[in-house]
């Protein structure tokens, strides 16, 4: 159980990891991350 959720709290990490790199990628170029992000949803 102290498992499952310890890697619930690393997702939840890693995610607001990868929307505020997105949030920053995004300013620079937007059609970029578009690709990145769509590809990443998959896997």
């Amino acid at each position: 159980m102290n498992d499952a959720m310890g890697s619930k709290k690393k997702t939840v990490v890693v995610t607001s990891d990868v929307l505020a790199l997105i949030a920053e990628k995004t300013k620079v170029s937007k059609s970029k991350e578009k690709v990145v992000v769509s590809s990443d949803s998959e896997g």
